[in-house]
């Protein structure tokens, strides 16, 4: 084999794992992504389901409990507040808002302190006050994944194209590099 037949190989080996360490990184990305729009799910079905459970009028804690069954991505976070729950509630919501880490926890949790605090009698009351707040951040949070899923859409429509065309471009490029380089010029 040749120096030049070697380097050409080389060059084409090191772009080949330049790609690969690239699409690792997005994939990273996209599921970090992913990850994070479930929690924020999760969250805002929780919210649906603790404003039913205390309209039925069942405590704020029995309505937590009732979030476990629904609940993947925001599961720990849940049972740690649930065991510091009858401590203390405020803590224990505070301390859910933090592991979670994304603003409609912050928000689920402000809503779920100030309920604690006005009392089981008012706690309907104040969640359907705040159902406005909660909607608006449901939202915007599908306004912005309108334009995510069209970037996604794109890159699974783009990424077999761009194989195939590397496929059969890339020996059609390494035979006339090579072609070029035999001429001896």
């Amino acid at each position: 084999m040749a120096p030049d037949d070697l380097l050409a190989g080389i060059a084409f080996a090191l772009n080949g794992v330049f790609f690969v360490i690239l699409a690792k990184k997005l994939l990273i990305h996209l599921q970090k992504k992913l990850t994070e729009e479930r929690r924020a799910g999760e969250v805002l079905l929780m919210y649906e389901i603790i404003s039913i459970y205390t309209k039925a009028g069942c405590t704020l804690q029995e309505a937590l409990n009732a979030c476990e069954n629904f609940v993947k991505f925001n599961r720990s976070a849940l049972r740690k507040c649930l065991l510091n729950f009858n401590h203390e509630p405020s803590k224990a919501l505070r301390e859910f808002a933090k592991d979670v880490d994304n603003p409609e926890a912050d928000i689920l949790s402000g809503i779920l302190q100030r309920a604690v605090v006005v009392g089981a009698s008012k706690m309907a009351d104040i969640l359907s006050e705040e159902s406005m707040t909660m909607e608006r951040m449901r939202q915007m949070r599908i306004e912005q994944g309108l334009g995510a899923k069209a970037v996604v859409q794109t890159l699974y429509l783009i990424l077999p194209g761009l194989a195939l065309l590397g496929v059969t471009m890339a020996p059609i490029g390494y035979y006339i590099v090579m072609q070029i380089k035999s001429l001896h010029l």
